[in-house]
């Protein structure tokens, strides 16, 4: 459900790009339209523990990341601004 939950939510932003699809565990992998080491590095200085290859990011949602969690990393996505 979290999962499910964060990809429907950041798919919604211009500068992601994921398969609703493909989201069927508690893993979400999805795309970025912008520049992914910039895009990364911010999201570490967030404290937003999260695995890449290339322009390719994989979200796992564990047992114990919270619902409260998963909507803050939502938000914190969502104030990324990818041309800055």
């Amino acid at each position: 459900i979290k999962a499910k939950h964060f990809a429907e939510a950041i798919s919604k932003l211009s500068f992601i790009e994921v398969d609703l699809q493909t989201v069927q565990t508690n893993i979400v992998i999805f795309n970025v339209k912008c520049d992914s080491d910039l895009f990364f590095s911010y999201l570490l200085s967030k404290d937003i523990m999260i695995s890449r290859e290339g322009k390719r990011f994989r979200a796992v949602f564990h047992m114990d990341v919270s619902f409260e969690q998963t909507n803050e990393a939502v938000k914190i996505i969502s104030e990324y601004e990818p041309n800055s």
